[in-house]
């Protein structure tokens, strides 16, 4: 095993957690991250996890291995809404109109809410 994966070894036998093994297991899909992590080099990140679909089964794996201090504590709802701004900001047909929208979102709301407590 990787070094890397440890902390994620040690997150899924906890007890709660170890569902999650059985939950991936029995849907080929989701035991693509699984796969996904044991072949990857260097350490298990949240941008890691980003990669996947957010299902349910990726997000209770991202919340185990947070309780598990095996990944650090980051503000998923701030996370989700920078997606979906990043997404409907896209969908608008005029380059200037989303170079402006881009802007006032990042230095806006989106600003603000990172100086408040997360959730």
């Amino acid at each position: 095993m990787r070094p890397e994966l440890e902390p994620v070894f040690q997150a899924l036998l906890n007890p709660p957690p170890r569902t999650v093994l059985h939950r991936i297991h029995k849907i080929p899909a989701r035991r693509a991250v699984l796969q996904a992590l044991a072949v990857e080099n260097g350490p298990v990140t949240h941008e890691f996890l980003d990669r996947f679909a957010a299902a349910p089964t990726v997000e209770y794996l991202r919340a185990a291995l947070v309780a598990a201090r095996a990944l650090p504590v980051r503000d998923e709802q701030l996370v989700r809404l920078g997606r979906w701004l990043a997404k409907t900001i896209a969908r608008v047909s005029s380059a200037e109109e989303r170079r402006i929208l881009r802007n006032y979102t990042h230095w806006q709301p989106l600003r603000r809410l990172r100086r408040l407590p997360a959730g």
